[in-house]
């Protein structure tokens, strides 16, 4: 199996899977026999897939679909908190199944439906597009995409084009593979705003701004 640059292989495996407070039988996973060396630095056991069946290999039915049933709400909510260095608290955030995180999310739900069973990819249906566009300081992109939300992807992809907007409004340097920008303009750079079907989501600079020390983010 292969994701993006990296791979594993091994075979599938059938057990009892626990997790909270839901049991599942027989879940089909699968068990790693040998891995390319960009997941051997990865603190992790395994990916718990949340997406849909049509990207599973083999298509094994994923485990919120097989205990569907037995949650109080046919829902799941991920609260991802920002933690870069590994010397930072170990706990990342908070995946809360069957219902709402009330302590860290807004219980304002923005529903949308889905363009593809595939990913969580926001809709398109016929001549009428989800509309998905973005503002930063004085500038702004209307312009028509579809979109996913990814938890296994640590950044916020955009098309070049837009890109290269905000690397302008933020005054960004392109160099060495990275692009920097001072430490302190989270205390002046304004947020990134996302609108995303008529709701405006600002995502404030602390949070796109990633310290990775040397004097520079």
């Amino acid at each position: 199996m292969t994701r993006k640059n990296k791979w594993c292989k091994g075979f599938l495996g059938f057990d009892v899977l626990k997790f909270a407070n839901l049991t599942y039988p027989q879940q089909g996973f699968g068990l790693v026999t040998s891995l390319s060396k960009e997941y051997i630095f990865y603190p992790l056991d395994g990916f718990f897939g949340l997406g849909w069946q049509a990207l599973a290999f083999h298509e094994i039915i994923p485990p919120i679909q097989n205990v569907l049933g037995k949650l109080d709400q046919p829902v799941f909510t991920i609260y991802l908190r920002k933690n870069f260095k590994p010397s930072e608290e170990n706990e990342g955030g908070l995946i809360t199944y069957g219902g709402t995180d009330p302590e860290h999310c807004s219980s304002d739900i923005n529903w949308l439906p889905l363009s593809s069973l595939t990913y969580w990819q926001f809709l398109q249906t016929g001549q009428h597009m989800l509309f998905f566009s973005f503002s930063v300081g004085r500038t702004s992109s209307n312009t028509w995409h579809e979109a996913i939300s990814d938890t296994a992807t640590s950044w916020i992809i955009l098309p070049l084009y837009e890109y290269k907007i905000i690397l302008h409004e933020l005054g960004a340097v392109y160099t060495y593979g990275m692009t920097t920008v001072p430490c302190n303009i989270t205390q002046t750079a304004p947020p990134i705003s996302l609108i995303i079907g008529e709701k405006a989501f600002a995502i404030p600079a602390e949070d796109y701004v990633i310290d990775v020390s040397y004097n520079i983010s």
